[in-house]
């Protein structure tokens, strides 16, 4: 008699599911045989379990009843839509499960470790045949039970129907996970990380998107794109038969650095992105615009060669004028009388069961929606805004999105505080914020996938506490004075993020997405600075292109871009006359670094790379070329390790003609005390200093004087010294500033006028502290040279308990942080197909340092105790020997590994 083959594949896109291929005769079913990738065969015994009745609670059902005819007497259940419906009508356990369509016929009989997991991924895969769904619970599901449940129901519905179901039948892969069609590979930009480049990032990019006709930058892999964005695009361009290579910009391994060396190369913010020969297109809102606007053309053009995609060129050219001037125009943006762009600055945020609602409280029809589920951003409309929410509060900001393995994470400020102004307009500070989950699919992740999330989770939450965050509604507060000034006219209609520079916002990588739905109304800039309701402002803005902690970020990646590098303003108005004056802090640009292991100062180590001088050079070009003239005056040792980093510095300062360099032994000249003496380091580069300037107009706007030129300081740090110094160096400007307006005569300085002067530099020793607390964690030491001009015995205690507390939370807490930060700048980015970055680091001494130290403790205890007890008998003095050598020992081992010991980041490495 002919035997019937049948395939079974239940759940296929859940790890708890079983396969089970078999060949399957009703008249010889004692004897069948199951290839599993358990046993090559295995028996199938009887089984008792008891159909689904959906009356029942899924989580406590008792199996007691046969198996007997259960497939007809089985209750049949209507498939949810939802992940939350499907797991709250369906249950989690093992069984057997079988899926009708809306005419009730039988599609497909599975097996499953997870039976809702199983039939929402059937779901998603095939909802056309996923109506109703029947399902049977086995009691002690091991391999040969579950498998005598299937055989019962397939059994009982041949002997029905005569045949098996279409999904069961073989060779049918509806059902079954299909294996990828061959794709063309992905592009990749380097060699590999461990391979030294030998022209920069950006050339790279710029030959390829020149030899290519059609580049697409995506986030993943063409075969398996990471975002909708991503994935939209993509088919897109097969579906018009676009001939285009892929690059991943998630790919660390051999496209390291590409995510933001493309940004800054298209001046572009979000990805994905789409070049076409050799010039940017745009993302995904463009091209989606152009396929929806031609669809017509395509059908009529199916039979003509569309290799060589003239549609695809033609449109690109009439379409992308057209959307640009559709963004500046966004839907979700506010409009102001005056012309100026202005961001919604109070907002509802609704939540309700399945999604978060956020709109304007002052424009209610404004506003976006985010799936609870899927983390899918869409603007309002009359059928998603629809229902009471479970709950209503108020919000001042939304400050992004990231994507993590198991959904997407939404920031919004819950609360700020006004603490000046910038120009005329509110300055305001965040008090605090939130991450709203959109991660119901945690529930299908696997335990590691589980494990890393709440990781993640974990960074969030040391994100939420980010301190030194500010913003505007009504301004963009990134740029300097004197550059916007420079700005071409209309400038300021156009949304906040464009007018920003990308260096200094914050959260500008979590911006991609509302940038590319068009929230411009919602995209709102947060930067790092310190603000003063005075006349005088002080605006530091941190560049995010290498940000870090203080031990885990030193000196230069190979781009030139340096650690801990600020720009920092001083704003003075009085009497409708304004000025600024620009200094700049970076990290010594050299690759060197200075890893903590337990010891006070860590030995430094400086990188000997042939692309030093190349690194230098860059870093040097990107500053003369926003600033002019540069004088870098180095704030060193010029002994020990200081001193040969200082050395190196030195030599390849000696490189470059066009770059004044200076150094000045700050410990030496100027020891703990001697505020004064950095005049003598005035004196050196006076006249450089007075060639600059500073930025200055009059009050009807007029240009009186530009900035021409920069001080870049620096010591080992760039914080402590280096805010003495600049303080130094403000005064002397503002001085020079008071002359000239005739506030001062040519005789007087600031530091005359006490009272004045003391607001002055607390203003300064303010701006030092939280500059450090965001680097180091610690308020800046030498404060007092700041405030007061000298040290004070109150200011040497500070002093060293700030240096116990740098000392603590370089070695035990900053790796954390670092990984915080990496996260949320973008430096690393979540893959779920990419392996567990917890995995790979192996064992770690980090979780046995409370052991180590009880150890350490216990023998130092035992060792004081037995010495005094050594003068008694000789058991004593061996017992002593034998402490005293314990000690020893554990001293050596935490001594050996003292990296391995301390907090180290995971997702980044050092470059």
């Amino acid at each position: 008699m002919a035997t019937n083959t049948i395939n079974l594949s239940p759940a296929v896109h859940t790890s708890s599911s079983l396969r089970l291929l078999s060949s399957y005769s009703p008249q010889n079913a004692h004897n069948l045989s199951v290839n599993s990738h358990f046993k090559p065969s295995i028996q199938l015994p009887s089984v008792s379990y008891k159909p689904y009745n959906n009356s029942i609670k899924p989580r406590s059902l008792i199996i007691t009843a046969s198996a007997v005819n259960s497939l007809s007497e089985s209750e049949s259940v209507a498939v949810p839509s939802t992940a939350e419906e499907v797991t709250g009508k369906l249950p989690s356990e093992s069984g057997v499960y079988a899926v009708y369509d809306g005419n009730d016929a039988l599609q497909f009989i599975g097996i499953s470790r997870n039976i809702a997991a199983s039939v929402f991924a059937h779901l998603k895969s095939v909802p056309e045949l996923c109506s109703s769904v029947k399902v049977g619970v086995v009691a002690d599901p091991d391999r040969s039970a579950l498998t005598e449940a299937w055989k019962s129901w397939m059994e009982e519905h041949i002997k029905a129907t005569g045949k098996v179901p279409p999904g069961n039948e073989s060779g049918n892969t509806t059902w079954v996970r299909q294996p990828p069609r061959k794709k063309k590979p992905d592009l990749r930009l380097t060699p590999g990380r461990n391979v030294q480049l030998t022209v920069p990032l950006e050339e790279l990019i710029n030959k390829l998107v020149k030899e290519n006709k059609v580049v697409a930058f995506i986030k993943g892999s063409r075969s398996a794109p990471l975002c909708g964005f991503s994935q939209r695009v993509i088919g897109i361009l097969e579906s018009e038969g676009v001939n285009y290579e892929s690059v991943d910009v998630l790919d660390e391994e051999y496209n390291y650095g590409l995510r933001e060396t493309l940004k800054k190369y298209s001046n572009w913010p979000t990805l994905p992105q789409i070049f076409v020969n050799g010039e940017l297109v745009g993302g995904c809102d463009i091209l989606s615009s152009m396929h929806e606007k031609g669809n017509q053309r395509i059908i009529n053009n199916r039979n003509r060669d569309i290799s060589n995609c003239s549609w695809f060129f033609s449109c690109i050219e009439s379409s992308t004028k057209k959307k640009m001037e559709e963004i500046e125009s966004s839907p979700s943006s506010p409009s102001s009388s005056s012309g100026r762009f202005k961001l919604f600055d109070q907002l509802k945020l609704q939540e309700f069961k399945d999604k978060y609602v956020i709109r304007s409280v002052e424009s209610p029809d404004h506003g976006f929606m985010i799936g609870r589920r899927d983390g899918n951003l869409e603007l309002l409309n009359d059928e998603n805004c629809t229902g009471n929410p479970l709950r209503t509060s108020t919000i001042y900001g939304v400050a992004g999105t990231i994507r993590l393995l198991a959904g997407t994470y939404l920031l919004v400020i819950t609360s700020q505080k006004e603490v000046g102004t910038f120009l005329g307009f509110p300055v305001f500070r965040v008090m605090s914020m939130r991450f709203l989950s959109c991660n119901e699919d945690l529930r299908f992740s696997t335990s590691q996938e589980k494990k890393d999330e709440a990781y993640f989770m974990s960074l969030l939450k040391i994100v939420e506490g980010t301190p030194g965050l500010y913003y505007s509604y009504a301004t963009d507060i990134t740029l300097n004075l004197q550059r916007r000034f420079k700005l071409a006219e209309g400038w300021t209609a156009k949304p906040i993020w464009k007018q920003a520079d990308p260096r200094f916002v914050w959260n500008k990588n979590l911006l991609e997405e509302l940038i590319e739905c068009k929230l411009d109304g919602f995209v709102l800039p947060l930067l790092k600075l310190k603000d003063s309701l005075a006349t005088i402002t002080l605006i530091s803005r941190r560049c995010t292109r290498r940000l870090g902690t203080r031990m885990w970020r030193r000196g230069a990646n190979f781009e030139g871009d340096t650690a801990n590098s600020i720009e920092t303003e001083q704003l003075f108005e009085i009497e409708g006359f304004r000025s600024s004056f620009l200094q700049f802090r970076g990290s010594i640009p050299l690759l060197w670094e200075q890893i903590v292991d337990l010891s006070y100062k860590p030995q430094l180590k400086i990188i000997n790379n042939e692309q030093t001088p190349r690194i230098v050079e860059r870093h040097f070009q990107d500053l003369l070329q926003r600033y002019g003239d540069i004088v870098a005056v180095d704030l060193t040792d010029k002994h020990g390790d200081e001193g040969r980093l200082s050395a190196a510095y030195a030599a390849e300062m000696q490189k470059l003609p066009n770059v004044r360099y200076e150094p000045f032994d700050f410990h030496n000249i100027c020891g703990n005390s001697n505020f004064d003496n950095l005049k003598v380091l005035y004196d050196q580069i006076s006249e450089e200093f007075e060639n600059q300037g500073y930025f200055f107009i009059d009050t009807e706007g007029n240009i009186l004087q530009e900035q021409k030129g920069i001080i870049r300081s620096n010591c080992i740090d760039c914080l402590d010294r280096t805010n003495v110094t600049q303080s130094y160096l403000a005064q002397k400007s503002l001085t020079l500033q008071l002359q000239r307006i005739g506030v001062l005569t040519s005789t007087e300085c600031v530091s005359m006028f006490s009272e004045e002067y003391a607001k002055f530099r607390t203003l300064w020793a303010e701006q030092g502290d939280e500059i450090s607390i965001e680097y180091a964690g610690t308020h800046a030491l030498k404060g007092d040279l700041v405030r007061y001009g000298k040290q004070t015995v109150s200011g040497m205690i500070k002093d060293g308990m700030s240096a116990l507390s740098r000392y603590y939370l370089n070695n035990f807490h900053d790796g954390i942080r670092q990984d915080a930060l990496d996260l949320i700048s973008g430096h690393y980015a979540v893959n779920k197909n990419r392996p567990s970055p917890f995995q790979l680091n192996g064992f770690e001494l980090f979780s046995y340092l409370p052991v180590a130290s009880a150890l350490l403790i216990g023998g130092l205890t035992m060792t004081s105790f037995t010495v005094q007890q050594v003068g008694r008998n000789t058991q004593q003095y061996l017992s002593s020997v034998l402490w005293a050598g314990v000690t020893a020992g554990v001293v050596a081992v935490i001594k050996a590994n003292g990296r391995q010991f301390c907090s180290r980041p995971r997702l980044c490495n050092l470059r």
